[in-house]
């Protein structure tokens, strides 16, 4: 979040307090794209780590 405005922050910051949920965008630096995993749209952590064991 630290690369983000402070605008953007507090936005995020107030949506959260909202209820509502913290969008990857501000949190994650980089997005990494995985498509090439072919995981299921609601993955655990041990899918992926399988995953890319698999294609190492």
């Amino acid at each position: 979040m630290s690369r983000k405005p402070e605008t953007v922050v507090r936005s995020e910051i107030g949506h959260l307090r909202d209820g509502g949920q913290v969008t990857p965008e501000p949190v994650f630096r980089d997005p990494y794209m995985l498509d090439f995993l072919g995981l299921p749209e609601d993955y655990s952590e041990r899918d992926l780590e399988v995953a890319i064991l698999r294609e190492m």
